[in-house]
C-alpha cells in the first residue's frame, strides 16, 4: 500500500507524519527560546559586574590623580570647616536679635517703683534701660557683621580650595586624553566619531569634577555644623543637647 503513492494509505500515513513533526516544532522553539533567555541575562550578569569593576578601578585612578592637588583640598576643607560654621553662629545672633527685640521692660509710673529697681527716678531708670538696649543692639549688629565675614571667607576660601583642585585635575586628564589620542593611528579616526570623544571627554571632567568637590564640600559642611552645634549646645544647655545628640542617629536614615 505505500507503494502507490497516489494511494489513500499512503497520504494518511503521510498526513500523520506531517502532525506529528508539527506538534515538536513548539517544544523545540520553546527549548532554544529558554535556552536564549538564559544566556541573555547570564550575558547582563556578567556586563553588571565588569561595569562595577571598572568603576571602582575608576574611582581609585581618580583618587590617584587627585593626589598632586592634596593641598588644595586641606585648604578647601578648612574653608568647608568655616562654611559649616555658620549655621550654628545664625542660631546664636538670632536668639540674641530676638532677646533683645522682646526685652522685658518693667512699668515704672513713680519715684517709688523707681526706688525698688534701685534708682532715684523713673527717668533714670528708662534712661539707663535704654542705653542698655542701645549697647545690646550694637553688639547685636557686629555679631551679625562676624557672621558675614565668616561667611565670605568660609565660601571664599571653600571654592578656591576645592575649584582649583577640580580644575587641575580636569585639565590634567584632558591632556593626558588628548596625547593618547594624538598618538593614535588614522585608521582609529575612520572607526571613531571626533565629535563623540570630544563630548566624552568632557562628560568625563563633570563626573571628575563632581568627584572630587561636591562630597568633600558637604560632607566636611555638616560635620563642622554638627560639632559646633553640639559643643554650643552642651555650654548653653545639656539637657537638650542630649536630646539633639540622640535624635542624631535616627536623622541619618531619612
Amino acid at each position: 500500500l505505500m507503494q502507490k503513492k497516489d494511494g489513500r494509505y499512503f497520504k494518511l500515513v503521510k498526513l500523520q507524519m506531517e502532525g506529528e513533526h508539527n506538534s515538536n516544532t513548539p517544544q523545540l522553539v520553546k527549548k532554544e527560546t529558554t535556552d536564549d533567555t538564559k544566556q541573555s541575562a547570564q550575558q547582563v550578569e556578567k556586563t553588571g559586574e565588569v561595569d562595577e569593576t571598572k568603576n571602582k578601578n575608576n574611582q581609585t585612578r581618580a583618587r590617584l590623580l587627585a593626589r598632586d592637588d592634596l593641598k588644595f583640598l586641606v585648604v578647601g576643607c578648612i574653608g568647608a570647616a568655616l562654611a559649616g560654621f555658620v549655621f550654628p553662629v545664625w542660631g546664636i545672633v538670632f536668639a540674641n536679635m530676638i532677646d533683645l527685640l522682646f526685652k522685658n521692660v518693667d512699668r515704672c509710673e513713680n519715684n517709688a517703683d523707681a526706688t525698688d529697681f534701685g534708682y532715684d527716678s523713673c527717668g533714670s531708670y528708662l534712661d539707663d534701660l535704654a542705653n542698655d538696649i542701645e549697647h545690646e543692639s550694637y553688639d547685636v549688629t557686629y555679631q551679625w557683621i562676624a557672621a558675614a565675614a565668616l561667611i565670605i571667607v568660609g565660601f571664599t576660601i571653600l571654592f578656591w580650595g576645592f575649584g582649583m583642585a577640580s580644575e587641575r585635575l580636569s585639565k590634567r586628564v584632558r591632556d593626558s586624553v588628548f596625547e593618547s589620542m594624538i598618538r593614535q593611528e588614522v585608521g582609529y579616526f575612520d572607526l571613531n566619531d571626533v565629535n563623540a570623544m570630544a563630548s566624552q571627554i568632557q562628560e568625563d571632567a563633570a563626573v571628575l569634577h563632581a568627584f572630587s568637590g561636591d562630597p568633600i564640600r558637604m560632607v566636611i559642611m555638616i560635620l563642622a555644623s554638627v560639632f559646633i552645634g553640639l559643643v554650643i549646645a552642651f555650654v548653653l544647655m545639656w539637657p537638650f543637647a542630649l536630646i539633639v545628640l540622640g535624635i542624631l542617629p535616627f536623622m541619618m536614615f531619612q
